[in-house]
């Protein structure tokens, strides 16, 4: 049986970078933009060589499908990546538009060049077909931000039902709508910065690429000037269990039905045989299959992929194993078949409550087994 393609997909400051971690052999690849209402568009094509690292030439909104076929065999990948950075950018501008007027104290300052009613609901659309677009990516931020501020928001919404109520009519509410836009952009902006301080790798890790991004120095202080605490805000967004993180800011997610936890051995247990609840006990849902066309048969658990081991060489640190014989060389991929089959294992030397020992993994799913996800572990 051929083994799969072996390569690395990261992201850093929105832009893909894909390497050929195979020694001996290229890989050709192909990248299209997809769509359902269009026909496909082949944006690149070429070779990437043995451990090169290629930054992918995505540079449009939208879905993109990547084709990988290794040399050697002619084995072929699938990679899906959702792009709408250039959304997001327009999305930002709109905000800091309608949010800094030059009374609000903000450094920068721009009047609106149209009707005020019609910038801040055009910022509004935005913000929700980026919502529709990059769903569920933000989902579990939004609905916590929603839930931690609804003291703010849902009062005065009621009482612009009552007034439509009893008159027929409402005037348009400039405050509240202002007051959602600066929530979601609030929830955007932390669960961006709690992202890449999870990320995988120290490199991945740029706080500065987001504020500039984001124009957080103006609009945070332009947000501040609406009375809303953003500390709190940051507070909700920090305290979620990291769970939900995933490194890879726009790359097809993983499968609903896998969880990202530490995975807990009351008391060091000795021979411990993981399982499929292992790695998924501590699901927070709203993730959605890898591929353009997701189904439910697709979001399934398919393979974990050990990235990482457990330090060697301490009589007080435990030993990862495959089919008994201990785990030396990563990365490693094991499917749920054999997890289910007591293929993994931990062999504990002590039963020493406060011992920890670390590995850390990914994860894949039945629609795109080779797209892993990587996860704390």
């Amino acid at each position: 049986m051929a083994l799969p393609i072996d390569y690395t997909l990261i992201v850093k400051q929105d832009k893909f970078y894909l390497t050929n971690n195979e020694v001996g052999s290229d890989l050709n690849y192909t990248i299209k933009n997809i769509a359902e209402c269009t026909v496909d568009t082949i944006e690149a094509t070429g070779v990437i060589t043995p451990l090169e690292t290629l930054e992918l030439p995505i540079t449009t909104d939208g879905t993109h499908f990547i084709e990988l076929v290794r040399v050697t065999d002619l084995i072929t990948e699938e990679v899906y990546i959702q792009y709408y950075l250039n959304l997001q950018l327009s999305m930002i501008e709109d905000i800091f538009t309608v949010l800094c007027p030059c009374d609000c104290g903000c450094k920068a300052c721009v009047d609106l060049s149209c009707d005020k009613c019609e910038a801040l609901l055009t910022a509004r659309n935005k913000i929700d077909v980026f919502k529709y677009l990059t769903a569920p990516y933000y989902d579990a931020a939004f609905s916590t931000v929603h839930r931690g501020t609804s003291c703010l928001i849902e009062p005065q919404l009621y009482c612009d039902v009552a007034i439509e109520g009893v008159t027929g009519v409402t005037e348009y509410n400039e405050t509240l709508t202002k007051e959602l836009i600066a929530i979601d952009y609030l929830a955007m902006y932390f669960w961006d910065i709690k992202i890449a301080e999870s990320a995988a790798t120290p490199e991945q890790v740029d706080l500065d690429y987001i504020n500039d991004k984001y124009q957080s120095e103006s609009i945070l202080c332009c947000i501040n000037s609406l009375g809303i605490d953003i500390k709190e805000i940051q507070q909700l967004i920090e305290d979620m269990a990291s769970g939900t993180i995933n490194s890879a800011v726009y790359v097809a997610l993983p499968p609903t039905n896998v969880g990202f936890l530490e995975v807990d051995l009351d008391n060091r247990e000795a021979g411990y045989e993981f399982t499929e609840v292992d790695f998924t006990e501590n699901v927070v849902g709203g993730y959605p299959p890898a591929g353009p066309n997701p189904t439910a048969s697709t979001n399934l658990f398919h393979s974990i992929r050990i990235d990482t081991i457990l330090a060697t060489g301490d009589p007080d640190i435990g030993i990862l194993m495959y089919d008994g014989v201990p785990i030396t060389v990563v990365p490693q991929i094991i499917t749920l078949v054999e997890i289910n089959a007591g293929k993994l294992s931990y062999d504990s030397p002590n039963v020493d409550v406060s011992d920890t020992d670390t590995f850390t993994y990914s994860v894949s799913n039945v629609g795109a087994p080779s797209i892993f996800i990587s996860s704390p572990s």
